[in-house]
């Protein structure tokens, strides 16, 4: 169904497993974010460690919601089951190890809103111990077209934020590996019909608003 919501809060899904190390710092760099319309659905897929017990101190913010699995199903089943959760009109991914700089919505809303896009996405760093000593940056093409997103598979599925009001809803693939975000990106190209004739998708390749740890 297109254009049914009626808001501009951002859904942000999180899944989580086994994660009690880190997930704090994820949920504090959203806790951060300028733009403070947003709700964050945490999905625990059955962890094993303490991560369940990381996360209670945070259930105090209204925003925050968690989905607690009893059985294990992967990654791409966990961020369905937060999607089918969420209420906002765009859609945005953080895993439970990555972080997000504090303007990434704000800057990806603007842009989305200025070029009347369906989806914005930004280049990234990856680092392993600390955030301030990246591994790498990845950068991004500044703006794609739908047969151009077919062939390219640097997009970070995690940079992406995306308008359910030019997509409707829809699902993650769950695709081997869980983690192969360029794939899912073209299989979003695919499956949403909206975008095939669209205008180009926009892109703040100049930020990187994401830090994904290694």
């Amino acid at each position: 169904m297109r254009g049914r919501y009626d808001n501009q809060v951002v859904s942000i899904i999180m899944p989580c497993f086994n994660a009690m190390k880190v997930i704090g710092d994820s949920i504090d760099s959203v806790l951060a974010q300028t733009y403070a319309d947003w709700e964050l659905i945490i999905v625990d897929d059955a962890s094993t460690d303490q991560s369940l017990a990381a996360i209670e101190p945070y259930l105090t913010d209204p925003r925050i919601q968690l989905v607690a699995k009893e059985k294990n199903e992967g990654v791409a089943l966990a961020r369905n089951d937060g999607l089918a959760r969420s209420t906002g009109r765009y859609v945005a991914f953080l895993d439970s190890d990555d972080l997000w700089r504090p303007r990434k919505l704000e800057q990806q809303l603007t842009a989305l809103t200025e070029k009347d896009a369906v989806l914005s996405y930004s280049a990234y760093e990856t680092f392993q111990e600390s955030p301030l000593d990246p591994v790498k940056v990845i950068q991004v093409p500044k703006s794609i077209t739908y047969q151009e997103l077919l062939k390219n598979t640097i997009i970070g599925c995690l940079t992406v934020v995306i308008d359910r009001n030019k997509t409707g809803a829809f699902e993650m693939p769950n695709l081997p590996g869980g983690r192969r975000y360029g794939d899912m990106v073209k299989y979003f190209a695919r499956t949403w019909g909206g975008v095939r004739n669209s205008r180009t998708i926009s892109v703040l390749s100049y930020f990187w608003l994401v830090i994904i740890r290694k």
